[in-house]
């Protein structure tokens, strides 16, 4: 059993019906049949009960299907791991219009060429508009410029 024949099982639970999941995942019905046979040989208990109308789960396959789900966003999560880590490791500044900081940012940029930083960012704003996106999280950070006046 792989991850992607947990996908296909709960299309199928999904659905109530192998021939509806299998066009759904765009395989073949016998394929998918051969699946779900496989598994339920592998785990030792059958996890649908097949009617003329379609397929319901028994009880031991509804307690597979909720362990299945959580197997197959942890699988997503995982597959999503080099994004994340794009994203926070990214450097992320708004500050005031200057061009000092700007220049320190393209400096910044030219020193370290061998980072794969491609989320990077550099955004002009306000007072509030900074702090907005501070707090908010969407850079990491905010530098003010504040006058004496």
């Amino acid at each position: 059993m792989n991850t992607e024949h947990l996908v296909y099982i709960l299309e199928a639970y999904k659905c109530g019906s192998v021939n509806k999941a299998a066009r759904n995942c765009y395989i073949s019905q016998s394929h998918l049949s051969t699946i779900i046979k496989n598994v339920e040989q592998e785990i030792g208990y059958p996890l649908f009960h097949r009617t003329a109308n379609g397929i319901t789960a028994t009880p031991e396959g509804l307690i597979f299907m909720s362990h299945a789900e959580k197997i197959v966003t942890e699988r997503n999560n995982i597959q999503k791991i080099p994004e994340s880590m794009s994203e926070s490791d990214s450097l992320s500044i708004i500050c005031a219009r200057s061009a000092f900081v700007l220049q320190c940012f393209f400096d910044y940029k030219n020193c370290y060429p061998n980072l794969n930083r491609t989320h990077d960012k550099f955004l002009e704003a306000g007072l509030r508009e900074n702090l907005k996106n501070v707090v908010a999280q969407n850079c990491r950070l905010g530098i003010l410029v504040l006058f004496e006046q």
